[in-house]
């Protein structure tokens, strides 16, 4: 009898290598998204600590005609853009300037809670030949545009600023002072500095709830001309403003027209409509 040959072992199966993951297009699209946001905020985080490394490095005893940068964010005010402010260096005054806008800042009469948003001012070197890109008359240090102070029904509110309506200053406005859309600021009209009917409005309409503050606009005003007879080195030479936002200002405050307490308002038609910020134009005393 014959015995019973086993059967052949059958071969083992190999465990298979473990496959590697696929690199698909949602993780790279992650990475790319991340590496982004990560350069955005670098960029921030680095213009923020540039903008208050060159005010802080700023001696106090220092000329009145020094050349000197606004900090980011300050009591009463903050800047429209890190950016601008820092990597950029769109935000120099003349020292006395500067002391001109931080007092009025910190103004008293001002509403509880306002912050002033503070736009494009000048460059670092002051030179009195070559303006601040984008302002014809931001030179040597003596020029500076604040936004307007807005609210929302009685509450106190801010330009909002960011890349997506040019830091402020695509916002328009109507005669009333209130919020209109965005679009790019135009020549104001040679007859009454009315504005024109705007051909496109590129990014909507905007939220009417905002509007102009003229109260506050008032005060804050009010403060700077106050604060510049103070100085011993400037006065305040001229404010550019949209006319029909004169009107109104002087129905609230008929004192910033006349005698003793005028604001030097420009009463010319310039080159863009000054509906979203206020141009401050200062002199130096001889």
């Amino acid at each position: 009898m014959t015995e019973a040959t086993e059967a052949p072992p059958k071969d083992e199966a190999k465990p298979s290598a473990p496959k590697g993951k696929k690199f698909g297009w949602k993780r790279a699209f992650g990475w790319m998204v991340g590496m982004v946001v990560g350069g955005v905020l670098g960029i921030g985080l680095l213009s923020l600590s540039i903008g208050y490394a060159r005010a802080d490095a700023v001696d106090a005893k220092g000329k009145p005609s020094d050349i000197v940068s606004f900090a980011p964010y300050g009591e009463g005010y903050r800047t429209y853009s890190w950016l601008g402010n820092g990597l950029l260096g769109r935000q120099y005054a003349r020292r006395d300037v500067r002391r001109v806008l931080l007092n009025a800042f910190q103004a008293k009469d001002h509403k509880a809670g306002r912050n002033h948003v503070l736009a494009d001012v000048g460059n670092s070197n002051g030179n009195p030949k070559k303006a601040l890109s984008g302002h014809s008359s931001h030179k040597n240090g003596l020029a500076v545009d604040v936004h307007l102070p807005l609210k929302r029904g009685k509450v106190a509110a801010e330009m909002p600023t960011s890349i997506w309506n040019l830091w402020g200053y695509l916002w328009r406005f109507d005669e009333t002072g209130k919020l209109a859309g965005r679009t790019f600021n135009r020549r104001s009209g040679s007859r009454g500095c009315k504005q024109r009917n705007q051909p496109w409005n590129w990014q909507g309409a905007g939220d009417p709830s905002y509007e102009v503050d003229f109260e506050e606009l008032a005060y804050f005003l009010k403060a700077v001309r106050d604060e510049s007879r103070n100085s011993s080195s400037l006065r305040l030479k001229k404010v550019i403003l949209w006319p029909p936002f004169q009107r109104r200002l002087k129905k609230v405050a008929p004192g910033l027209f006349k005698g003793k307490g005028r604001v030097p308002f420009s009463k010319d038609c310039v080159w863009v409509i000054h509906d979203e910020h206020v141009h401050l134009h200062f002199k130096p005393l001889k």
